[in-house]
């Protein structure tokens, strides 16, 4: 594929997901976000996340295809992060929004992949 399609391909995504995270805020009656970047739940989350980090820079330079690590990355990440909300933060519903992100990202890269838009 050329780099047009996987441009336009991911310009598609970036305000499908920004569109459909508004949508979803405003029916499950969520306050909007006040901060640009995300903040951890409790210590332990932060400590988690920084390990998951620690560990995919670490990968990088070991493994020779970086883009399925960074995939892993963003998976296990996002992933984790709807735990320790759904676990600690019940109440705020940013789960749902979290969990929504990690299927949409799962959705996005197999529809990239089965339509060749995007290669492993």
């Amino acid at each position: 594929m050329n780099i047009t399609t996987v441009i336009v391909y991911i310009v598609i995504m970036v305000i499908f997901s920004i569109l459909s995270e508004k949508w979803l805020r405003w029916k499950l009656k969520m306050e909007k976000r006040t901060w640009i970047l995300y903040q951890c739940v409790n210590s332990v989350h932060k400590w988690i996340e920084r390990f998951i980090l620690m560990g995919f820079l670490v990968g990088i330079f070991f493994v020779d295809v970086t883009h399925h690590w960074t995939f892993s990355f963003f998976l296990v990440v996002f992933s984790v992060r709807a735990f320790f909300e759904w676990k600690y933060d019940r109440e705020s519903k940013e789960y749902i929004l979290t969990a929504y992100s990690v299927i949409l990202f799962l959705v996005f890269i197999g529809v990239g992949v089965v339509f060749d838009i995007i290669s492993f």
